[in-house]
Parts: structure tokens; sequence; C-alpha cells
């Protein structure tokens, strides 16, 4: 399984964001579907779900709370939001959960059903 390290807590080792199945799983389930979450960019919730679901294999015990703590660290010490954001899209693109080498997410059968229903 593929990582994608980053310095997330400056002076420290990078971590290594990295998505499982079952991480995955959990993401879906508490952002209401991965398409949909990417689908809105760089935004606060997407940060802290992705921050925390691409760091539970390394700690079991890892939540929102924890992931909102770190990153909110990695900002006071002058972390831009947008490269933690390409660091964790980079690591879901290369877990193979969604696809490899750049693949978007693909679509549910839903949006596809409603995509096709309304062109």
């Amino acid at each position: 399984m593929t990582t994608v390290p980053f310095e997330l807590i400056p002076g420290k080792a990078p971590v290594d964001f990295r998505f499982t199945i079952k991480t995955s799983r959990e993401l879906d389930k508490a952002s209401g579907g991965i398409t949909n979450l990417l689908r809105n960019g760089q935004t606060t919730e997407a940060l802290v779900l992705m921050t925390c679901y691409g760091l539970r294999h390394a700690d079991h015990r890892m939540n929102e709370s924890k992931a909102e703590d770190l990153i909110q660290r990695f900002v006071d010490q002058g972390g831009n939001a947008a490269d933690l954001l390409k660091a964790l899209t980079e690591a879901i693109q290369a877990s193979g959960v969604w696809g490899r080498d750049g693949d978007e997410p693909r679509p549910t059968q839903t949006e596809t059903t409603t995509e096709t229903t309304t062109a």
C-alpha cells in the first residue's frame, strides 16, 4: 500500500498519509461520499476528515478532534492548507482504492443516473 509523506508538524518526522479499504470506507461514511467531499474543493471538512482517516493506519485512536488539533498546529506554524489537501488527495489516488495515476474518483451510480437523466 502506498503512502504519501507530509511534514504536518514542523521539526518532526513527516507523517505518512495512507488510505486502506477500511479507512476509505470510514471516510465515505463520515463524509457522505468521497466524490462529494472532493467535488467541494478545499474545505475545512475535507481537511479534517481526510487527515483523520489518512492517519488512522498509524494511530487507531485518531479522531476528528485530534485531526483538527494537528491541522491547527500546522496552520499556526505557517503551514499551507492547500499543500495539505494536495498530499491527502495524492494519498487517496496512490492507494488504488479509487484509481491510480491521476484518475478522478468515479461517480456513484446515483450520480451517473442523475447526470444522464438531466442531460
